[in-house]
């Protein structure tokens, strides 16, 4: 067996509120977000893009469900000094939707080749729950590509407890329809205060989860339950921030540290009181994290 790789490092972030929230509204829609959409064949399906800025590639993967316009907050903070590129997964947003089943492998694929068909060699990348697992197995399959690696509430395995909370999820998608299963699913991504405080947004969110093809959702779902990267991750060498909010009931703990513990070169960064969106629900927190990672790995100028 081979030597088991360093501890991480870890910092606890206080959490406090920070409004507005991001619009739902897709980010060319927004004229404070100087993005530009794009269209990429890759292979049968078309991945859609939208990019601001010019500099170092940074790239933002989206969770299960949602698409770019998770990263509203980010895309306006990053677009002076990066090219930001945020996109949407197959199956979701303005991209194809093809008939399932998915894989990981297959959504790893179609963003390195929608990246390639931007004329990115290499970039740092910023995958959030789904978006991380996509982003663990490009950066295994083509670990030069990847400058930087940033996961944020995601893990790089399932256990029992968790797929059984998936299927309960697809169960009461079929049984009880999307609104129910929206609003389960809120539960899970926000914390309790959180979803007292944002009615507001919370009905805007399930109007647009409720609008998207629920087919695809499953399938996304289903695309996840194979997910064991564990083996490999000890062999990247690059520079590696784990991000994770206190209170996530999506991503346990020991889910989180099993993950951090197989990187060789990882930070880990825990935002106190923070759920599982914890992008949404502390977005400044997150930022200050993403700061000081960029600044010390993968600085917009050199």
């Amino acid at each position: 067996m081979g030597a088991a790789p360093p501890a991480a490092t870890s910092t606890a972030v206080s959490a406090r509120p920070w409004h507005p929230l991001p619009s739902l509204r897709p980010a060319y829609e927004c004229p404070e977000l100087r993005t530009t959409q794009r269209f990429v064949q890759v292979g049968p399906i078309t991945m859609h893009a939208v990019e601001a800025g010019s500099g170092p590639p940074l790239v933002f993967m989206h969770a299960l469900g949602w698409d770019h316009r998770q990263w509203s907050h980010e895309i306006l903070r990053y677009q002076d000094r990066y090219r930001v590129i945020a996109a949407d997964t197959c199956g979701h947003g303005a991209s194809s939707k093809p008939q399932g089943p998915y894989t990981l492998d297959a959504f790893a694929d179609d963003w390195q080749s929608m990246l390639d068909g931007l004329n990115v060699e290499r970039a740092c990348l910023v995958g959030f729950s789904l978006g991380g697992m996509i982003a663990q197995h490009m950066a295994l399959k083509h670990p030069h590509r990847v400058a930087a690696l940033v996961l944020v509430s995601t893990v790089c395995r399932f256990d029992p407890d968790v797929r059984a909370a998936m299927e309960k999820r697809i169960a009461i998608n079929r049984e009880a329809g999307a609104q129910a299963a929206a609003e389960a699913v809120a539960k899970t991504l926000f914390t309790p205060e959180f979803c007292e405080s944002e009615s507001e947004f919370l009905s805007t969110f399930y109007s647009w989860r409720v609008s998207q093809p629920q087919r695809c959702i499953i399938d996304s779902i289903r695309a996840t339950f194979d997910l064991d990267t564990c083996a490999g991750l000890s062999s990247l060498t690059m520079p590696c921030l784990v991000v994770a909010g206190s209170r996530d009931a999506a991503t346990p703990a020991a889910a989180v540290a099993l993950l951090t513990g197989h990187l060789a070169e990882a930070t880990l960064a825990v935002v106190d009181g923070a759920g599982h969106l914890l992008t949404i629900e502390r977005p400044r927190e997150f930022a200050n994290i993403l700061d000081d990672f960029l600044a010390r790995h993968y600085p917009a100028q050199s």
